[in-house]
């Protein structure tokens, strides 16, 4: 269960369905079937990791994009 609202959460093929079906109207066709292509190799790295290994991942995600000093990492 999702601990924001106690609600089950989608499998992956339920979000992937339902991104389609919004495909042209709030996603963009051509930046959806990029992210098809790697959707897969996400969810399986980070669709059931805990919050200390994505915060880790995006602490290290904004030190690569965002060299300068930030007031939100150590």
């Amino acid at each position: 269960m999702s601990p924001l609202n106690n609600k089950e959460a989608f499998d992956l093929a339920e979000v992937m369905r339902i991104m389609h079906s919004k495909s042209g109207t709030h996603f963009d066709p051509h930046l959806l079937n990029i992210f098809n292509g790697i959707a897969e190799s996400l969810y399986a790295e980070i669709g059931h990791a805990g919050e200390e290994r994505l915060t880790g991942l995006l602490n290290g995600l904004i030190r690569r994009y965002f060299s300068g000093p930030s007031p939100y990492l150590p």
